[in-house]
């Protein structure tokens, strides 16, 4: 016999989550929304991602052998109902322990003691939820989804940079690999030269944008009216409409006035930018017909 699922943990206001791949636009969106109201944490990255949730979650992907540049094994876990209930117990623990202060901060703990019992709009945005969704789901199964994409040209474009050169890096990685070597004949490396294999080519970020895009989807599908989805293009094009939008969907205030002034920070001429390139260009060519799966195509350049 099947191992019992979890209960649903009591909440007052069930979570909103947001995914999506990362450099999709997540955080512009979940940055406006914290802005309006939503609360994501005390304790924050650069990124608008809470280091508790953050935290959770990569140890779940961790414990099936996965990080967030290769995901895909965590259906492994999520698939395994005894694991699947001991992975959710963890996590029910977790937001019951005193470090999920790091999340809720002093003064919120000291009156709350756990995000369950937080009485307004509350949740957290990392895009490798969009791999451990389901577990989160067995907790809180009235949770609450938004899902950012973007053009999966940008995307990889965005993401390739983001490690910076690569030869630069791989420099880098072997100066400090000589400064180091004596001290490794006694003390064993705790990880890897910090580079990211996948994230180093076009079709690697792009391959991994199909991963993430293709989970996420599927999450929005199933939770029907629970979920919403962020075209980010869209978004630039129209900010206040689309951040009004979501806002109403997050059960945030959603003021004309305060509306329009979070919306300005939008920036529509990162939309579609690989067609100012001529790489991008031939790329997003090549894979055109993996693109429309998702609803994109390969646009001509700019004029």
């Amino acid at each position: 016999m099947a191992p019992a699922r979890p209960p649903a943990l009591d909440v007052r206001c069930p979570p909103l989550i947001l995914i999506g791949m990362h450099r999709s636009g997540t955080t512009m969106v979940a940055s406006m929304l914290a802005e309006l109201g939503l609360f994501l944490g005390a304790s924050l990255d650069a990124n608008h991602e809470s280091y508790f949730f953050m935290q959770l979650n990569r140890w779940m992907l961790a414990t099936a052998g996965a990080r967030w540049d290769s995901p895909g094994n965590f259906g492994y876990v999520a698939g395994d109902p005894a694991l699947r209930l001991l992975t959710a117990r963890y996590l029910a623990l977790s937001l019951d322990a005193p470090r999920v202060a790091r999340y809720l901060g002093r003064p919120l703990y000291r009156r709350w003691r756990t995000p369950r019992a937080l009485p307004n709009p509350w949740g957290w945005k990392d895009p490798r939820t969009t791999f451990t969704l389901p577990v989160w789901l067995d907790l809180f199964p009235e949770a609450r989804l938004v899902h950012v994409y973007r053009h999966g040209v940008d995307v990889a474009s965005s993401l390739r940079a983001a490690q910076g050169p690569r030869a630069e890096a791989i420099a880098a990685s072997a100066a400090r690999f000589e400064r180091r070597r004596p001290l490794y004949r006694f003390r064993p490396m705790r990880s890897g030269f910090a580079l990211w294999p996948r994230a180093g080519t076009l079709e690697g970020c792009f391959s991994l944008w199909e991963e993430y895009m293709a989970r996420a989807r599927a999450h929005a599908a199933a939770l029907g009216e629970r979920a919403i989805e962020v075209c980010f293009e869209t978004f630039l094009a129209a900010p206040e409409r689309e951040l009004e939008r979501v806002a109403r969907f997050a059960g945030l205030p959603a003021e004309e006035g305060r509306m329009a002034e979070v919306a300005r920070r939008a920036r529509p001429d990162r939309a579609l930018a690989y067609r100012r390139d001529a790489e991008l260009l031939a790329f997003a060519a090549s894979v055109d017909e993996r693109l429309a799966r998702f609803d994109y195509r390969a646009a001509p350049a700019a004029g």
